[in-house]
């Protein structure tokens, strides 16, 4: 529903409507224009034809997962501040990310193009395009400010949506862009970790691997940042 922020307030001032805002409800539309993006680029029509159906799937299931990250972070926040609007929850996470996102920029702006960073950029892509026959000249046709793009923006989503608006809102405009690169490093090989538990069999091994990739970068991150 198309409504004004005033409207909003009063609605949830009156009977507590919770309404989702657009910048939430409609984060699924934005990613997916995005995937399109990168299919153009990466791909010709006759090229993306052969592998559509299985990127489409994918795509879908990229907008689930993103949805109920989305989700689970706007309700969480809601439940811990009950008298606060949900639009205005929604800000707060999109500025956040926006934040992050932009604070690791300016540190990414210090990179040549790195194919180093390339296996970061090719995670963020559907499988069917990452691993299909066209993928070793994806680094080629993916232009590096895209790329760049790429990395910032999934980053900074992982950031917020794991660790929560008050850590992210908390933490000084001088600390956060190093934080930030530390986080991406880190995240690496948080990553190597967890893929070496969830294939060692054990029947424990999905519960360890979630807490590793849930706590363990921010762990990681603050470390290394302290030994520095």
């Amino acid at each position: 529903m198309f409504l004004t922020p005033e409207a909003r307030l009063a609605l949830f001032e009156s009977s507590g409507l919770p309404i989702v805002k657009d910048s939430s409800a409609n984060k699924c539309g934005v990613i997916c224009s995005s995937m399109e993006i990168r299919a153009s680029m990466c791909v010709s029509d006759d090229e993306f034809v052969a592998l559509k159906q299985p990127y489409v799937e994918q795509v879908l299931e990229r907008l689930r997962h993103m949805a109920s990250l989305e989700a689970k972070l706007l309700f969480t926040e809601s439940a811990r501040n009950p008298t606060t609007p949900l639009p205005a929850l929604s800000e707060r996470i999109s500025f956040a990310i926006l934040r992050v996102a932009d604070a690791l920029a300016t540190l990414m702006d210090t990179y040549a193009e790195d194919q180093e960073l390339w296996p970061i950029v090719s995670a963020e892509l559907p499988p069917a395009l990452a691993a299909s026959e066209h993928k070793a000249n994806l680094p080629k046709r993916l232009p590096w400010e895209y790329q760049k793009s790429t990395i910032v923006k999934s980053l900074a989503s992982r950031l917020v949506y794991r660790e929560g608006l008050t850590f992210v809102e908390t933490m000084s405009d001088s600390r956060l862009p190093v934080f930030a690169l530390s986080y991406l490093e880190q995240e690496q090989r948080v990553q190597a970790l967890a893929d070496e538990v969830a294939s060692s069999g054990y029947s424990f091994a999905p519960q360890v691997e979630a807490l590793l990739l849930q706590a363990g970068v921010r762990v990681a991150a603050e470390d290394q940042l302290r030994a520095k």
